[in-house]
Order: structure tokens, then C-alpha cells, then sequence
């Protein structure tokens, strides 16, 4: 078997590219899994990066002081990278910080790649949802939510690109 045999059992989205999606990275109170999981962000390196950090709780000194550790740790950017952030400047909670999030990214955007400070991907996962995206950009979808790719396993896509989990391939 020749080399350019080879090459093209190669799925295109693990050859490393360019990663021109943004991706959207929610963290919170919990430094050392972010700082895992900003670790897999910079090895893919996207080009565009969206931080959106919920404020502490209230009367939580510990929130404080993680908090201030995660954002000196997503302040980090030591690769070529438009990042923008959003610190929230009062506690909303899981879910108003998610739409809060997904509303200021989609503001400027028109597809994400959605990372939680507690889901460490790999860096083909990156490049999997990028061209998934591409792949299925001209798909009419209901929701603006459907935009992104918002999972940890590159397995569930199928459900994704049909732009209804239940109804799956």
C-alpha cells in the first residue's frame, strides 16, 4: 500500500488545520479542572475564544478565591488568538450563565464549539465539530442552539447534525 492510499483512510477532521470556529469555553469556581481543560483548548488553538465566567455565590469566600485563580488561568492566551471574556459581575447560576453565554457569543457569531470547564476534549474533537459544522452549514435548523456542536463525545454528532436529538439517524 502506497502512502497516498494511506493518507486517505485519514478522516479529514483529524489532520490538524487551522481551527477557525470559536469555541466557547464556561468556567466557574473550579481551578484545577480548568486548568486541565484550558490546556486542551490551547493545543488545538483556536483562532477565536469566547470566556464567559460566572460571578461567586454570595458569602462564598472559597468562590472568590477560585474564581480569581481560574481567570488568571483563561487570561492565559499564549497563542495566536482573538479572545474576548465575559465576567459576570453578579452570581446567575448554571443555566442564566449558559443562555447568557450562548446570547453574547451568537451576538457575534454564527456557530460555536461549546466547552465546559469540566469536559476535557481531545484536540480532534475540536477539529471533528469544526468540519461537522462546515458539513452541515446550509442545514435550516429551528433553533439558534443548533448552531453548535455542544457535546463531549464526538459519537453523539449524529443526532446533532439532523438538528433533532430525537429523532437521531
Amino acid at each position: 500500500m502506497n502512502s497516498a492510499n494511506i493518507e486517505k483512510k485519514i478522516p479529514s477532521w483529524a489532520t490538524r488545520k487551522e481551527l477557525t470556529t470559536p469555541v466557547l469555553y464556561m468556567v466557574f469556581n473550579r481551578p484545577e479542572i480548568t486548568q486541565e481543560s484550558f490546556n486542551a483548548i490551547r493545543e488545538a488553538k483556536p483562532k477565536k475564544l469566547y470566556v464567559a465566567v460566572d460571578a461567586p455565590r454570595v458569602n462564598r469566600k472559597d468562590d472568590e478565591e477560585n474564581q480569581a485563580k481560574v481567570i488568571q488561568i483563561v487570561k492565559n492566551v499564549d497563542w495566536d488568538c482573538n479572545v474576548k471574556y465575559l465576567i459576570h459581575e453578579k452570581n446567575l447560576g448554571c443555566s442564566r450563565a449558559g443562555i447568557a453565554a450562548w446570547n453574547w457569543l451568537f451576538s457575534q457569531e454564527d456557530r460555536m464549539i461549546f466547552v465546559e470547564d469540566d469536559g476535557v476534549p481531545s484536540v480532534s474533537f475540536f477539529y471533528y465539530c469544526q468540519e461537522l459544522l462546515e458539513d452541515y452549514r446550509w442545514c435550516q435548523l429551528r433553533h439558534e442552539a443548533w448552531r453548535s456542536l455542544v457535546l463531549l463525545y464526538p459519537s453523539m454528532c449524529r443526532y446533532i447534525r439532523h438538528g433533532n436529538m430525537e429523532k437521531g439517524i
